[in-house]
């Protein structure tokens, strides 16, 4: 009587193994760069998100109240003054024709602290609009802490002002407002980027 032997060889069920293999590191290869792209798509969607909703905030105020005058009050001595109690970076101050004033700062960044990295904001009428930075857990050696941050703040141009006369003689002052804020893995400017002028007329 003739046996058929119908059982996998050794080779085959190898052969079957590493096939299955290469299929499951392909998939988590394709799974890996998804959930990769999800986590870069999110940070942009919240870096917009800042950008927008501050923006937003500021610009509501200055088309409801319309600016009377901007001034940089980085180094003021008035203890009184948010831009000297929170101790920001560089600090403006919006006063509006109701002389209502609100303040507009950025935090301080310590090179070598990784918690004022990590945590810094922008700072507008009480609110702490903050950019979450991302860190190793381990600073290299010979690194300081700075190095290795993903989100720069630029805050040097926080405010530019000219002036210009109108035909009846009037002196309009025209305000820039500029802070840069970029991500080391986008081209984007997430900053704020306001021009206001006292040519007020109420809403």
């Amino acid at each position: 009587m003739k046996l058929n032997n119908k059982a996998m060889s050794i080779v085959e069920v190898i052969v079957t193994f590493s096939m299955i293999m290469f299929l499951l590191v392909g998939l988590l290869v394709i799974v890996m760069n998804y959930r990769n792209k999800m986590a870069v798509s999110l940070e942009e969607l919240n870096l917009d998100s800042f950008k927008n909703n501050l923006t937003q905030d500021i610009n509501k105020d200055i088309l409801t109240n319309g600016v009377k005058e901007i001034t940089d009050d980085t180094n003021t001595t008035d203890t009184s003054n948010p831009c000297y109690s929170l101790g920001l970076n560089r600090c403006i101050t919006i006063t509006f024709y109701n002389n209502t004033k609100k303040v507009l700062g950025t935090s301080k960044v310590n090179p070598n602290n990784k918690d004022s990295i990590i945590n810094k904001y922008i700072y507008y009428d009480g609110i702490k609009y903050k950019l979450k930075d991302e860190l190793p857990n381990t600073l290299p050696e010979g690194r300081a802490w700075i190095d290795l941050e993903s989100i720069k703040v630029v805050d040097d141009a926080i405010l530019d002002s000219s002036y210009t006369v109108l035909e009846d003689g009037t002196q309009v002052n025209i305000y820039t407002i500029d802070i840069e804020v970029s991500h080391i893995d986008f081209k984007d400017d997430f900053g704020i980027h306001i021009v206001a002028s006292t040519d007020y007329i109420g809403m």
